[in-house]
């Protein structure tokens, strides 16, 4: 019944605001002469607008709105062979000024089939204050039970968008969907994921060959970039050489040297060959074998002019057919009345 009166009363608003423009306009849009001479309508705007806040908060406070979307393994595929179909996140957005009490959450999946995803007890519920979001991670499922019956849904046709059922303080409650995850999936070909390196919080830049890390004797924590050009390195007042290009076992045992000597005073020493790990990495992908793969991107205006440009291109074309037919015809009829 309130949302009834609620769009009745939006709908009242906006017609008298309407209304209000129109006089105005009459006025020239002068707003002081025209309440000079129309004072009246102060009191219905502030009337309109005192209306609006009222029935606008009793819809922020009145009964349920909760968003809702859930993502499984099956839209994914290829998921390992002794899991079945596992719902991996739930996530619910309270929409109201007021928290929503829950005691257990349904997954429909069929016309009479439902997945008890979450149970929840009367003393430790789950409660989602105003405006706020609720967000868990499921274990993957060995398979489903009903008693003393097992069942398997991976050959199932689970809808796309499950219907999330909440049990709640208030009854039950059926959840507006979310675009999940899985539906923004299905609308890109391409997605890139930035491949990086970081080391204590620090990007590690592409130049380098040997990561140092080391404690010196107030156990201060010290990391050396060493670029693969690089012949030298000085920690405090002990000056490491070598041969280009460096060498982790050459670096180690020249580091070894100056700490047994007593002039390198660090401990806790470690190495990484940043250079053979990057290279490791990049095995992982085929396109390494050639190279990079340099991807162009078209921005809207691109993909704009090259659909002009094919309008233009088809037009001409049927323009010119156009024309030939014509010639032909009229080339026919000068034959037949001669």
């Amino acid at each position: 019944m309130y949302k009834s009166l609620r769009y009745i009363f939006w709908f009242i608003s906006i017609f008298f605001f309407s209304f209000f423009i129109h006089q105005l306009s009459k006025y020239n849009f002068d707003l002081i002469f025209f309440l000079e001479n129309r004072y009246q309508y102060i009191a219905y705007i502030f009337g309109a607008i005192g209306g609006l806040f009222a029935i606008e908060n009793f819809h922020r406070k009145e009964g349920l709105s909760v968003l809702g979307s859930l993502t499984t393994t099956f839209f994914y595929g290829g998921f390992e062979d002794n899991y079945d179909t596992s719902f991996v996140d739930l996530t619910l957005i309270n929409r109201k000024d007021k928290p929503v009490v829950i005691f257990d959450v349904y997954v429909k999946i069929g016309s009479n089939t439902y997945v008890h995803l979450k149970q929840a007890t009367k003393e430790n519920p789950i409660i989602i204050k105003g405006y706020e979001y609720y967000y868990e991670q499921f274990s993957p499922a060995y398979f489903y039970s009903n008693g003393l019956n097992a069942y398997s849904l991976k050959l199932s046709k689970i809808p796309r968008t499950s219907t999330i059922i909440l049990h709640t303080s208030e009854g039950i409650y059926k959840v507006k969907n979310l675009k999940s995850y899985d539906n923004f999936y299905t609308f890109y070909t391409r997605l890139l994921k930035p491949f990086s390196f970081e080391l204590n919080d620090r990007s590690i830049p592409l130049d380098t060959a040997i990561i140092l890390q080391f404690c010196d004797t107030k156990d201060k924590l010290h990391t050396i970039f060493i670029k693969d050009q690089q012949t030298s390195l000085q920690i405090d007042k002990y000056k490491i050489e070598w041969s280009n290009p460096v060498s982790k076992l050459d670096l180690e045992q020249k580091i070894d040297l100056g700490v047994k000597s007593g002039l390198l005073p660090i401990k806790k020493i470690e190495i990484i060959d940043f250079k053979a790990k990057l290279k490791k990495a990049k095995k992982r992908f085929i396109q390494f074998d050639e190279g990079y793969n340099l991807l162009r991107i078209q921005s809207k205006f691109e993909r704009g002019n090259r659909k002009i440009m094919t309008y233009l291109y088809i037009k001409d074309r049927v323009k010119k057919s156009l024309l030939k037919i014509k010639k032909a015809f009229n080339l026919r009829n000068s034959k037949f009345r001669k």
